[in-house]
């Protein structure tokens, strides 16, 4: 994956200091914040079993 691209569908109301806000608070957001650290991620198993 090398692109996500997100377009809100906003009303037209809105004043630019308001799309603004809602374009800073998608760039904090804890996905993208996720994605653009690129976690490790770690696989692994366990048996049920050896949880008894």
């Amino acid at each position: 994956m090398n692109r996500i691209h997100v377009t809100y569908e906003l009303p037209g109301t809105l004043t630019e200091t308001q799309v603004q806000a809602l374009v800073r608070a998608g760039n904090r957001c804890k996905v993208h914040n996720t994605i653009e650290n690129h976690p490790e991620f770690i696989v692994s198993t366990t048996s049920l079993a050896s949880r008894s």
